[in-house]
């Protein structure tokens, strides 16, 4: 992208064909100061800085919620769950439409259930932010990439962190769905990353079809895929009819298995929904709340099939107001709905699993110290 000389000083001297060589050099050194010397300047080699963007999804809770990672200048900006829209607008504006789009999606410990869970929320987030962005993903990567005693799949075996009723939900579904979402790309690959760097391509029908279905643009048109006339996929192509359900079913199923999964992760998330329970604009509105409600509505086979009679709800929000007047101390209970880290003060390692006898036990441990008591369900100060 040439800019106009008289907007790069003396350098405007040089024609763009001698310009170009400088700006390679300087991105090949990793010197991205130059960057802050001029908006011109920026601008001129914005695209040859980002000719490849690689985001990374963690599942272990300590790391970074999302990394972008530019190799060209070895550049890297670690994301956090906190950080609210003023970074997220900075996404919103990188130029995806002549960028090598590389999402890599680091593999769960199926002994830590938990990460699974969290790999979920972050796909779902980095969806919103690509499907906000300016530009259209002119090529998308995304890589599922194993490591040490992590792998998507073992001995030709999906790995399923967390058993489902009924058909098996693998962790590679759990983790792909999301992206099911995505809008305006013109091409998308998938590969699986051994552990030994080995590039092996994807053989799971579900992920294939998915491709497709995203290339179409199925989730804002229409489901209409070239597998979906082969008789081998004809199931999985009634199940893209309605990506909806399939993630409303997806994250049902994952909030109610999580309050009894064990790990530090799962303990972390746990804090995560109740910390995020109320928002902090208005502390009369419940997200989460509204979120349950709308699949309790519109996919009453969810409930019926993960949680019937929704005992596990009704104890989750038990354990919520327990929980929730255990925080809020000698506080304004309003005001504590709106501040966030009390939680993370009060529960630093994350909440326990949710069974009867631990909710019971937090309320014996609440009301005396609080003189609190229970009136139509709810505790009262």
């Amino acid at each position: 992208m040439a800019i106009p000389p008289s907007s790069l000083g003396s350098l405007g001297k040089l024609p763009a064909e001698l310009r170009l060589p400088i700006w390679a050099d300087v991105i090949s050194s990793r010197q991205p100061a130059v960057l802050r010397a001029s908006r011109a300047i920026y601008e001129e080699i914005v695209h040859e800085l980002n000719d490849v963007l690689e985001y990374t999804l963690f599942p272990d809770y300590k790391r970074p919620w999302l990394r972008l990672h530019s190799p060209r200048t070895g550049l890297t900006l670690d994301i956090t769950r906190r950080d609210g829209k003023k970074i997220r607008k900075r996404l919103w504006q990188l130029p995806y439409n002549n960028t090598v789009l590389s999402i890599h999606l680091m593999a769960p410990n199926p002994k830590k259930p938990g990460e699974i869970a969290l790999l979920w929320q972050k796909a779902h987030d980095l969806v919103g932010i690509l499907n906000r962005a300016k530009y259209h993903r002119a090529h998308v990567v995304l890589v599922f990439r194993e490591t040490e005693g992590r792998f998507w799949q073992k001995d030709n075996t999906p790995t399923e962190s967390i058993q489902h009723p009924g058909d098996p939900r693998p962790d590679y579904f759990i983790a792909f769905l999301p992206f099911c979402r995505l809008s305006r790309v013109r091409k998308i690959e998938v590969v699986r990353v051994t552990p030994e760097g080995q590039r092996v391509p994807i053989r799971w029908r579900f992920v294939k079809y998915g491709c497709d279905f995203i290339m179409n643009d199925g989730y804002k048109n229409y489901n209409d895929s070239d597998y979906s006339r082969k008789p081998k996929y004809q199931r999985i192509a009634r199940a893209f009819d309605d990506v909806d359900r399939m993630l409303a079913g997806t994250d049902f199923f994952l909030d109610t298995a999580l309050d009894l999964l064990p790990g530090h992760t799962a303990a972390m998330l746990r804090l995560d929904r109740f910390a995020r329970w109320f928002t902090t604009s208005d502390p009369d509105d419940s997200p989460y709340q509204r979120r349950c409600l709308l699949t309790i509505r519109e996919y009453p086979h969810v409930v019926d099939t993960y949680d019937p009679r929704l005992r596990r709800m009704a104890e989750r929000r038990d354990a919520f107001e327990v929980f929730y007047f255990a925080v809020a101390g000698a506080k304004n209970s309003i005001a504590v709905r709106c501040n966030r880290k009390d939680w993370y003060t009060a529960y630093p390692n994350g909440i326990d699993i949710l069974t009867r006898e631990r909710i019971n036990s937090e309320k014996s441990r609440v009301l005396p110290r609080k003189r609190c008591w229970i009136q139509n369900g709810m505790l009262v100060l």
